[in-house]
Order: C-alpha cells, then sequence, then structure tokens
C-alpha cells in the first residue's frame, strides 16, 4: 500500500464519527497524479460513504461508515485532506 493511502486511511480511522473503514481493494493504475480522494455517494440508510480514493499509482473504492449525526464532518474532512497535506 502507497504511504499516501496509508497515511490517509490511518488519520480516517482514527476520526471521531467513524464506526468502520472497509478499505476494499488496490488496483494497479499507471495514470494516478498525486493523492486524490472524492467521494462517490453517501447511503442515509447505512449511514456510509462510498469513495474512490488513488495515490502514487493505486485506486481503491472503500466504503466508510459513519455514526449518526457525524455525516458532514467526515464529509468535511474527506473533501479537505488533501488540501491540509499540501499546506504543511
Amino acid at each position: 500500500m502507497p504511504k499516501g493511502l496509508f497515511n490517509f486511511f490511518g488519520d480516517l480511522e482514527s476520526l471521531s464519527g467513524v464506526e468502520s473503514v472497509n478499505s476494499g481493494r488496490f488496483i494497479p493504475r499507471g495514470r494516478v497524479n498525486g493523492f486524490e480522494a472524492n467521494i462517490q455517494y453517501y447511503d442515509e440508510s447505512r449511514r456510509t460513504f462510498r469513495l474512490k480514493v488513488a495515490s502514487e499509482g493505486f485506486i481503491s473504492y472503500p466504503e466508510i461508515k459513519v455514526v449518526p449525526g457525524a455525516r458532514y464532518d467526515v464529509e468535511n474532512y474527506i473533501r479537505n485532506y488533501g488540501c491540509e497535506r499540501r499546506v504543511a
């Protein structure tokens, strides 16, 4: 697993409001430039995010389950993750 993906999933698992993280398979891809995390959809009934995460030649489609009321905090974290890393 590339370091960028390892750090993302590690930080996500320790985030308040996250119940579980299913990282999925890491699929090799040749055209991945930098780190990218995009929310594909949110299932309200299951409280689950489906993401597309790519870094350093790998791509994954994880599912993130959150506790009730934590949707927007987790969503903001995912959307701003790459920005926080570039500034630091």
